[in-house]
């Protein structure tokens, strides 16, 4: 039949065979945007990557969406997929950071005793009370910058040397040599001023490449006035960039949908791997309250969060968390519970699933 089908198998290849290699020029041409490396968390076996494109109108995405990451250093023909983890208003309106510390920065109020008509701008650690420093220790203007980024998070194959996401993170380490996760990456400009951000490796070729923004079913979450969204193991990537935007961003325009429903499950023996969630979901629980606290967001707005942990059979120690949990200053609003909370209590859950 092979054979038969010989002399005309040049018409039936011909159009599959040039939309997967204009899709591969396509790649290689979306590939050469310019984009720097932020910030890089390891909490085994997750890898979060942190970035930005030099310039916004390069990329335009949606929550829900995913991309295709790369590492020239690598392989630079070699793309890998990964959902999106943060939220569209993360890449415009990102908060201000220390850029020696990679410190989130919260702007001093100005003093009584300071006159109107001088200058003042004046920033401390978020973790820090400003209340309690002297001006000369606070941070100046060109020491802070807006952290705007966009997030994977990427499970790495430990097991294998030889796996594209194990060697991402060796080559990551190899930029970082001597420090500690997290990493927060910097650069001069041509002026000689610090930047957020590293575009170039030291072999000269781009850190990362990225092509995407691509299009995903989970996009049309804000086209509905109630949804549910469910996540598990490593795809709950999708369901932090969704509750991002909702929690931090959508509700205090007034956008939809009103009404979120969300459900996490996990093994009780993979709770350490995603520490990071469980510190977005506090951030996110605190961005929250505070907002509603200076009426920002409407009453009529509903979240429920519903997590699930599986396989729970035996009481785990409660270790240190791998990144400590983020510090809220006394002169701001608290959060109702905090990394360690929610981590001791996802760690042995009080509440039998047979009950």
């Amino acid at each position: 039949m092979l054979l038969l089908h010989g002399p005309v198998f040049w018409a039936w290849s011909l159009l599959p065979l040039t939309l997967y290699v204009g899709e591969r020029v396509m790649q290689i041409y979306r590939g050469k945007k310019p984009f720097k490396l932020v910030k890089v968390e390891w909490i085994k076996p997750v890898l979060a990557v942190y970035f930005r494109p030099v310039y916004k109108a390069d990329f335009q995405f949606k929550e829900g969406q995913y991309l295709y990451l790369g590492c020239p250093f690598i392989n630079p023909a070699e793309w890998h997929p990964f959902t999106i983890s943060s939220a569209a208003d993360d890449l415009r309106t990102g908060e201000l950071i220390s850029l020696a510390t990679g410190e989130p920065v919260v702007e001093v109020p100005r003093p009584a005793g300071v006159p109107h008509d001088a200058k003042w701008q004046k920033y401390c650690p978020a973790s820090v009370d400003y209340r309690k420093l002297r001006p000369e220790d606070m941070l100046e203007k060109h020491e802070v910058s807006y952290n705007d980024y966009v997030s994977v998070h990427i499970k790495v194959s430990l097991s294998n040397p030889n796996s594209w996401t194990r060697k991402l993170k060796d080559y990551i380490e190899l930029l970082h040599p001597g420090g500690s996760f997290p990493y927060y990456f910097t650069q001069r400009n041509e002026r000689g001023d610090v930047e957020v951000g590293r575009l170039l490796g030291p072999d000269g070729q781009q850190v990362i490449t990225v092509d995407g923004p691509h299009s995903a079913p989970s996009e049309h979450y804000n086209e509905y006035g109630t949804v549910m969204v469910v996540g598990a193991g490593i795809g709950l990537t999708p369901c932090s960039s969704i509750l991002s935007a909702l929690l931090k961003f959508r509700w205090k325009k007034n956008f939809r949908p009103e009404i979120l429903h969300f459900y996490w499950i996990l093994r009780q023996s993979d709770v350490d791997g995603f520490q990071w969630f469980i510190h977005k979901l506090t951030d996110l629980e605190y961005h929250l309250k505070n907002d509603r606290e200076q009426h920002q967001v409407g009453n009529h707005y509903y979240a429920e969060i519903n997590i699930f942990v599986t396989g729970a059979k035996e009481k785990r120690e409660v270790k240190p968390l791998k990144i400590g949990q983020k510090l809220y200053s006394d002169a701001l609003s608290q959060p109702s519970f905090t990394a360690d909370d929610l981590y001791a209590q996802m760690l042995n859950p009080a509440v039998s699933a047979k009950v």
